[in-house]
This record gives C-alpha cells, sequence and structure tokens, in this order.
C-alpha cells in the first residue's frame, strides 16, 4: 500500500519501487529511555537489504520527539504516529505497512546483535525455511545481568539444519518449545507470504500470551522452521512492561496458552509424552512466577493485600492444583528447570509471603521440595 500522502507518517530513504528482503516492526509506547538503543541496534545491522518500520502507539513521554529527530543513515526508515491503541493492533498495522518478503518483531525496549538479520536472512536463502527462531537473553537495567535461552542437546545438529525432513522438524518444534524459544514473537523471522495467505494476525482482543496466540497459528500451518545457536536478541525486563500491572487475565491467558501449545503438538502428530508434559511443568512455572512477583510486591497497580489475596487465589486454582498432584512424583519432570524455580522462590531471603500462604499449600509445597532435594542428588541419565 501507498503510505507517502499520509501526514501521520514520517519516510527517509523510501523507495516504493524497491522491495526489502526483510521488514524490521517496532511498537513504541513510552520507551524514550530506551528507543535510542533499539534503534541504534537496528540500525548498525550487517545485512544491508531492509526496511524498519517504527510505530508510535501514542506515548506520552518524549518518544514521539526522539523518533521524529531519529538519524536513520541510509536506511529505509518509516515513522507512523497513532492514537494509543495496543500492540496488537499496532504490530498488525506494522505487518500491513510492511513491504518485505519477511518480517521480525523488536520491541522498544530491547536491542538485537549487529549480526542477527544476517544470520536469519542466511538460513533463508536455498532453503524451504518459514521460520527462523533465535537464541534471547533476558536481562534488568544491569546490562552484565542476563539469563539465556541454552542450545545444549544431542539435536542441536538437527535443529541448526534447515534442510531436516518434517520427521526431524517436529523434534525442532518440540525442543523449541521446551526451551522457551517458541512463545515470544520476537527473536524470529517469519515469511509474510504465510502470514497474508492464511490471514495470520495478533489478536487485538487479549493483552497477555497474544505472541503465544499468534505462533501457534503461525506454526500450526505446515512450515519449516531452523534454529540459530547463538544469543541474537537482548529482550529487557521494562519498568513501564504491561506485566508490571495485575490482572486476572494473566492467569486465564497462561492457561489458555498451554491449550493452545498442547493443541498445536497433537497438529504436528508430536506424540511424545515428555513434550506435554514439560509443557505442564512451563505452564506450572509461569504460575509461580506470577505468585512470586504477587508476593514481591511486583505489580504496581495492588496493594499488599490484594497481592496476597490474589496469590492465594492462585494456589487454589483448579488448574495449579492439579499439576502439583501430577508433577511432584515425577522425577523426570523434577530435574527440569522447575527445580531452580522453585528453589530460588522457596530459599530467597526476605521474603515475608512464606508465613501467610495457607497451610495446607505449604505443607504440599514441603512435600514437594523434599521429593526436589531427594532426586537433585541423583545423577541425570
Amino acid at each position: 500500500m501507498s503510505i507517502l500522502n499520509n501526514t501521520n507518517i514520517i519516510t527517509r530513504n523510501y523507495d516504493e519501487n524497491k522491495i526489502p528482503y526483510i521488514s524490521v516492526i517496532v511498537p513504541v509506547y513510552n520507551a524514550d529511555k530506551y528507543i535510542t538503543q533499539c534503534l541504534d541496534s537496528i540500525v548498525n545491522q550487517s545485512f544491508l537489504d531492509y526496511e524498519i518500520i517504527v510505530i508510535n502507539d501514542g506515548s506520552l513521554d518524549n518518544t514521539r520527539y526522539l523518533l521524529d529527530h531519529y538519524d536513520s543513515k541510509d536506511r529505509t526508515y518509516i515513522f507512523i504516529n497513532q492514537e494509543n491503541k495496543g500492540v496488537s493492533f499496532t504490530r498488525n498495522l506494522g505487518m500491513e505497512i510492511s513491504r518485505g518478503k519477511w518480517i521480525t518483531f523488536v520491541d522498544a525496549d530491547d536491542y538485537i546483535d549487529s549480526k542477527m538479520l544476517q544470520m536469519m536472512y542466511e538460513l533463508t536463502v536455498g532453503t524451504e525455511v518459514d521460520l527462523v527462531m533465535g537464541k534471547m537473553a533476558h536481562f534488568s537495567n544491569d546490562p552484565n545481568n542476563y539469563i539465556t535461552h541454552e542450545l545444549k542437546s544431542p539435536l542441536d545438529e538437527c535443529i541448526k539444519n534447515p534442510n531436516v525432513k518434517m520427521k526431524e522438524q517436529k523434534i525442532i518444534i518440540g525442543y523449541a518449545l521446551h526451551k522457551g524459544i517458541a512463545y515470544s514473537n520476537l527473536a524470529k523471522l517469519y515469511r509474510k507470504e504465510i502470514i497474508n495467505r492464511y490471514e495470520i494476525r495478533f489478536n487485538e482482543t487479549i493483552s497477555y500470551c497474544e505472541d503465544v496466540d499468534f505462533n501457534c497459528n503461525y506454526m500450526g500451518k505446515k512450515i519449516k522452521m531452523a534454529i540459530i545457536d547463538c544469543t541474537c536478541y537482548y529482550a529487557r525486563d521494562a519498568e513501564n512492561s504491561l506485566t508490571k500491572k495485575y490482572s486476572n487475565q494473566i492467569i486465564e491467558s497462561t492457561i489458555k496458552s498451554n491449550i493452545l501449545l498442547k493443541e498445536l503438538f497433537k497438529l504436528k502428530k508430536i506424540t511424545d509424552f515428555h513434550y506435554y508434559e514439560l509443557l505442564d511443568v512451563e505452564l506450572l512455572n509461569g504460575m509461580w512466577d506470577v505468585v512470586f512477583r504477587l508476593l514481591s510486591g511486583k505489580y504496581s497497580n495492588l496493594t499488599k493485600s490484594e497481592s496476597i489475596r490474589y496469590s492465594k487465589d492462585i494456589l487454589r486454582n483448579e488448574v495449579f492444583v492439579q499439576l502439583m498432584e501430577s508433577l511432584k512424583n515425577n522425577k523426570e519432570v523434577c530435574q527440569s528447570s522447575y527445580t531452580a524455580k522453585i528453589g530460588k522462590l522457596f530459599y530467597k531471603k526476605g521474603c515475608e509471603w512464606l508465613t501467610i500462604i495457607m497451610v495446607k499449600s505449604w505443607i504440599e509445597i514441603r512435600e514437594l521440595m523434599r521429593h526436589l532435594v531427594e532426586v537433585k542428588s541423583e545423577p541425570i541419565k
């Protein structure tokens, strides 16, 4: 679509007759602290055949001024300013505006490796790949404090080869979901032809886990995937993130995502029960993470008493109770990341909430922790 006549759009180095290989879509909301670093990381890519689409979603800070005056050098730069309509609407608009054969998303608080686009591009040339996935590192405001998705497995060679057979593709999708790589829409390169053919869009009616919904729709098609075996995307736990405000929709969306992922497994004819168990572990991890955030005062819109009440609601949640019961005696599952996460949760000093959790749940948790300690002492086969 032609965008030159829209008064809410600024373009630089824009050539309607030149179709870029990749479109980089950046939704922005109140990100004046980090947007320059984000855009610098995109502008300074070693790969050159791409366009940058930046959409300001009604920011109330200094974001618009920075985007208006940003020096994009000789890169194709498209800046759209709109009233606040939400991240899903904004990403969908970016896809509609985009002209690239491939699409990738970058959040305004984050930044990418200077070779990310080049590495992704190389996996698409001369192959039948429809989705390239990269590793992400998560960090707070400390640039030296990263938590990275590791790829250490006998399956690595299969995963890094974009020409593997469809049977092996089942291994890729299962492994990617297990490692948490496939949940987010970040550090991904999507083939636009697939997006358009199946009219895949972000669900604008939900505020949480919309990326899981999008990925399940995309990965549910007959596509081939490849994974880059190095960290290429750095995601910041930003102060103004949507996840800093609590809503019951967080738990509801997390549970729904688990259901969507299991349906995706069935669609891909992944029958290994191990992967389904790991999805349940990730769901339990996610629910525990919300409890931890609640009782550590991480949600800015709640009082202490509200945080305690909502945490108790989660501990009483039927799905949570069933998962605690079904997973506590599974040694293989207990040797997963669940062990480390629960261990950190209960041995963290200064957590007042240990005294206010329901007695019944605390007894069950103590039993689980005792089992985790026993399992941890056993060698992993």
